[in-house]
């Protein structure tokens, strides 16, 4: 979902959004992304997401999905263990850092 199509399909969607790099920034070869996760802020359901990024988004998307069809919650996607190697990746993935916005908003 959008948060236009999770509005229209009665939920009450929250979103959390973050525009972050892929690795540190003092790591050479990161690149921008931007992630978006929408929920319903009644339950805390996960309902949709977007990711936007020449270099992992695409991933990102697809550990969403899994969640929406595992019918997480924002809570239980946040304890989601995401691997991590200093060249790859954060320790504090961007999706986990919008989904703990998204989390915030609640």
């Amino acid at each position: 979902y959008t948060m236009e199509s999770a509005r229209a399909a009665g939920y009450s969607p929250v979103f959390g959004k973050i525009k972050d790099l892929t690795h540190f920034d003092w790591f050479p070869g990161g690149s921008a992304i931007t992630v978006t996760v929408i929920a319903d802020s009644k339950t805390g359901l996960v309902l949709g997401a977007q990711a936007v990024g020449t270099a992992g988004a695409t991933w990102r998307v697809s550990v969403v999905s899994t969640a929406i069809r595992g019918k997480l919650t924002l809570a239980e996607l946040s304890d989601v263990e995401l691997a991590y190697c200093p060249p790859l990746s954060q320790t504090y993935d961007p999706l986990t850092k919008a989904v703990d916005f998204a989390i915030r908003k609640r």
